[in-house]
């Protein structure tokens, strides 16, 4: 019988790997995907939401 530690890096080196090459893949695609563009640009305006041409120009 194994010890536990070999039968986690086992599994770690195997099927984990996989699943986080899957998962991280799988986030890109959702960021990039096509119909993301304009969430992005609403989030990407948020810090600028409250400012006025005053407090730009005195910057």
């Amino acid at each position: 019988m194994q010890d536990t530690y070999s039968w986690l890096r086992e599994l770690a080196d195997s099927w984990v790997l996989i699943a986080l090459f899957v998962f991280y893949v799988g986030a890109i695609f959702w960021a990039f995907r096509p119909g993301s563009r304009r969430t992005h640009d609403e989030i990407a305006q948020i810090p600028l939401r409250n400012d006025t041409l005053s407090e730009r120009e005195a910057k």
